[in-house]
């Protein structure tokens, strides 16, 4: 946030899981490889990063599909 103009935007890319956390497949698998490779991975819903972003101060938050699998989340500071 801070290193952002006032404005200026985050877009945060990923494979992300539903709600739920029940799916789709792919974003669960993608988890479970990002978790093997560091005890910090994971995969997250929007929701979670939607929350993120407000937390942080970010407004106008939306929620894109780039492709089946791919979506992002894009906050404006304000």
């Amino acid at each position: 946030y801070g290193a952002l103009n006032p404005a200026g935007r985050v877009v945060v890319i990923d494979f992300y899981l539903d709600d739920d956390k029940r799916g789709p497949l792919f974003a669960n698998v993608f988890g479970l490889a990002c978790a093997m490779l560091s005890a910090e991975g994971a995969t997250y819903s929007r929701a979670e990063v939607q929350q993120w972003l407000e937390e942080a101060g970010f407004e106008g938050i939306e929620k894109v599909d780039l492709t089946g699998i791919a979506g992002c989340v894009i906050g404006r500071r304000p």
